[in-house]
């Protein structure tokens, strides 16, 4: 019996296994999700769907205070803004970075910028800073967002926030 089979089902686990990080670096792992948060504002002042199917875990929920929603049922809801709404800016920021399980959780905060057209043709333009909890796992297809919680936000409208650094990344 050759050993050849055996071999190449070990060379071919090895592969699998080894094309999944499994470095718990948290300095490289923030880094990383950083660059998916950056491709994430990127793709909602877009208002890239397929951007977003390809980040979004098959399970993703979004849990707002009012509210939880699917992964469909958020993406719905993001892209039902596009014939109104004129996004400016969606910048992100860690703010704590922990590993849980197999996944990371990030802390975030969010500076929103965008314009809504009126009926009468006016528009008014709108800020808003959001906190969220965001889970992130990483697969052979990359970094995934598999939920989303609103901590807190407020909105201001044809006013900047009074946050220091506001007008900063």
């Amino acid at each position: 019996m050759s050993s050849y089979p055996l071999i190449f089902l070990i060379l071919t686990l090895a592969t699998r296994l080894t094309s999944v990080p499994t470095d718990d670096d948290p300095a490289k792992v923030r880094k990383e999700i950083t660059e998916q948060y950056a491709a994430w504002g990127k793709a909602r002042v877009g208002f890239d769907t397929a951007t977003y199917q390809r980040m979004l875990t098959p399970d993703f929920y979004c849990q707002l205070p009012d509210k939880k929603l699917t992964r469909q049922e958020f993406i719905d809801e993001i892209s039902k803004q596009k014939p109104n709404v004129e996004f400016k800016r969606m910048d992100s920021n860690i703010l704590t970075l922990t590993k849980a399980g197999d996944g990371w959780v990030a802390v975030i905060s969010e500076k929103l910028e965008f314009r809504v057209g009126g009926d009468n043709g006016a528009t008014k333009n709108y800020y808003s800073f959001w906190v969220t909890r965001d889970g992130w796992n990483h697969g052979p297809d990359g970094w995934k967002i598999g939920s989303t919680e609103a901590i807190g936000f407020q909105v201001w409208k044809d006013e900047l926030p009074p946050i220091p650094g506001w007008n900063q990344g």
